[in-house]
């Protein structure tokens, strides 16, 4: 039953990871994997007290050993899975915002002040584009702003 318990645990723990990654709720994915976590323990726990009980030696020796560290791998990962999604916070970035982001003044003076220039052509390497800094609000602002631009966009477009 324990195993049964661990790899639903896992199941739920990536499950919890992919959600994370792709910007959604995770809150119910971790409780989920944290308490089969649990009740993976309990069961484990409770095997083994069944086996001494019945005194099912052999059983314990054989299984026990090997099971118990399996248990550590799966105790672990539910643990490294579940803290990165509540202790991360995933940058998810709305790619027409950026696209927004990149044609603005404010990137263009960066692009003007980092810039080198050799022989007639200018240059910004990846690692001057890395340290731009912008404000990023969440996704969701993220959103509202891209359709307020494409309204007042839409309006430019039709006074033309």
């Amino acid at each position: 039953m324990w195993l049964f318990l661990g790899l639903a645990s896992i199941i739920t723990a990536v499950s919890n990871l992919i959600s994370w990654i792709q910007g959604k709720e995770t809150s119910y994915y971790r409780f989920a994997s944290v308490s089969l976590t649990a009740l993976t323990m309990c069961a484990f726990y409770g095997d083994g007290a069944r086996r001494v009980r019945v005194e099912d030696w052999g059983g314990l020796m054989d299984i026990m050993p090997t099971m118990s560290t399996a248990l550590w791998g799966c105790v672990i990962a539910s643990i490294l899975i579940n803290g990165i999604t509540l202790f991360l916070t995933p940058v998810v970035l709305n790619t027409d915002f950026l696209n927004y982001v990149m044609q603005s003044q404010h990137f263009k003076d960066y692009c003007l002040a980092v810039k080198t220039d050799a022989i007639g052509q200018s240059n910004i390497n990846a690692e001057k584009l890395k340290r731009f800094v912008f404000p990023l609000p969440p996704l969701a602002e993220q959103q509202r702003i891209v359709d307020r631009v494409n309204e007042l966009l839409a309006v430019c477009d039709e006074l033309n």
